[in-house]
């Protein structure tokens, strides 16, 4: 049996598909089967059924699962905003694979081993989520950007945070790794073929940016890895420098110590939406992100070929997870993306919102252009729907962008009169409510705005949208900046 097979088939027998109960703190250990030999364990902080999210914590060579983290899983269970998240943390043994025959590892080191062991965990126990976060601390950072170039593509694009707590992903120096390890692991020296190797694969695997959002985190006091051996190998935009030592930068000294750096950059860093796109329920807005991660591993890969529906989800999906530049790009490679007009407005939208965060004249006028383009082309092709769609949005830029009252009601009251006032389409009803906005008709736009509101049900997204367009365009129309004003409070009460 050739050896790849033999070493794949010991790291299955470790790392069994094992349904984890619903629940909180089980721990789970793993022997291997021949030697009965404990190879690691696996806690589980929280486990729900519903949950579509995973963060793995992975400790380092002198860590275990339960006591390097401390109460950082315990503190992230109490947090509102990290619901939506199961949580595990990953314990092995410093041979975590039995030997077999003299020098059999002698090319695959300790931390390939643990990373194979890391690869199996995700192929089989974990392989059911829709992402997939990191959390390393010391050798077991290495260990997981191992495993991430290993891993198989398909479980590679699930993967949506990464974060290193004194990694020395550039290696050690003599001196100071034979005084921290105190033992022969000769894979950490900085010129080490395992640390030259593995800068190697991941500069050539990364070379410009990363599918994930990345941070790696030296402690100002760590005594055993160098600031420069965590940071140099990663662009300085992914750098960052805590409070502590080795073992304190990485453990809040109890489960009060919620302001702990470490604690506090591991919730914002897996909690940040990244856009102004999605607000309501923390938990549904998690499980969302993680549906939209699933979609854009669906579609990305072809998105030049993918017909316009699901240009729709793929976009939406990667605006949502704060790839806005990524999303329209993928809108102007499109075949469509100048003959039709559901696609034009799709990309007015990207500019339009574009300008709302920045007040760039250049997205302003690119907003303006293809909503213009796609109107035209609706009315050629009496397209109602399209109509609607177009002129709703410029009569919107033009009292929010333009101040231009005159043409924010020539423009509303086209997309009203393309309208059908029974119609049961959510964006439809809001496009009649916002239209009866800007021609002054509040109370009847309040009613539709309601209307839209239970059709959208719990389409966070969809209900985020129409808020922030309502309550842009109210202001605006009032020449106002009260938060007050008792047809925004009603928006907020009904939309979020």
């Amino acid at each position: 049996m050739p050896i790849t097979e033999l070493l794949a088939g010991l790291a299955i027998d470790i790392a069994k598909k094992q349904l984890f109960a619903v629940g909180k703190k089980v721990i789970y250990g793993f022997k291997d089967s021949a030697t009965g030999q404990k190879l690691g364990d696996i806690i589980c902080y929280r486990k729900q059924d519903n949950y579509n999210n995973v963060l793995l914590f992975v400790h380092g060579f002198s860590g275990s699962a339960s006591e390097t983290f401390g109460s950082t899983p315990d503190l992230l269970i109490d947090q509102e905003e990290f619901k939506g998240w199961d949580i595990f943390s990953i314990g092995y043994s410093s041979d975590i694979f039995p030997s077999i025959g003299k020098g059999l590892w002698s090319v695959n080191p300790n931390i390939t081993k643990i990373g194979m062991y890391l690869n199996t965990l995700l192929s089989n126990q974990f392989s059911d989520y829709n992402r997939i976060a990191f959390v390393g601390h010391s050798m077991g950072g290495l260990a997981v950007q191992r495993a991430i170039l290993d891993v198989d593509e398909s479980i590679q694009q699930k993967i949506s945070h990464v974060l290193f707590f004194g990694t020395p992903s550039g290696g050690l120096k003599k001196a100071s790794w034979f005084e921290f390890w105190n033992t022969q692991v000769v894979d950490l020296s900085s010129e080490s073929d395992f640390i030259k190797l593995l800068r190697s694969d991941w500069k050539e695997k990364f070379p410009a940016d990363y599918t994930f959002s990345f941070k790696t985190i030296a402690g100002s006091k760590d005594e055993f890895i160098p600031v420069d051996s965590s940071l140099v190998p990663f662009d300085k935009k992914y750098h960052g420098v805590i409070e502590g030592n080795h073992i304190s930068m990485i453990k809040p000294k109890d489960k009060d110590d919620i302001q702990h750096q470490s604690f506090q950059i591991i919730l914002k860093s897996l909690t940040d939406k990244n856009t102004d796109d999605l607000k309501g329920d923390p938990e549904e807005l998690n499980l969302l992100l993680g549906e939209y991660q699933t979609i854009i591993n669906k579609y990305l890969p072809n998105a030049k070929l993918i017909d316009t529906k699901a240009l729709v989800k793929l976009v939406f999906a990667l605006e949502c997870n704060g790839r806005r530049t990524e999303a329209i790009q993928v809108l102007l490679e499109h075949s469509k993306a100048n003959t039709d007009s559901d696609t034009m407005g799709i990309i007015g939208g990207r500019y339009k919102r574009k300008y709302q965060l920045n007040n760039f004249q250049s997205d302003l006028d690119s907003a303006f252009e293809y909503y213009e383009k796609g109107l035209m082309l609706s009315q050629n092709n009496q397209d109602k729907k399209q109509v609607f769609y177009h002129s709703i949005n410029l009569a919107f830029l033009n009292i929010v962008a333009k101040d231009n009252i005159s043409e924010m009601k020539r423009y509303a009251q086209l997309a009203l009169d393309n309208c059908n006032t029974e119609s049961k389409d959510m964006w439809e009803i809001a496009t009649i409510a916002e239209a009866n906005m800007y021609l002054g008709n509040i109370d009847i736009a309040e009613v539709y705005y309601k209307k839209a509101a239970d059709v959208a049900g719990t389409d966070a997204r969809s209900k985020t949208s129409m808020y922030s367009n309502a309550y842009a365009g109210y202001q605006a129309l009032m020449s106002s900046t009260n938060k007050n004003a008792a047809f925004l409070k009603m928006l907020e009460d009904v939309l979020l």
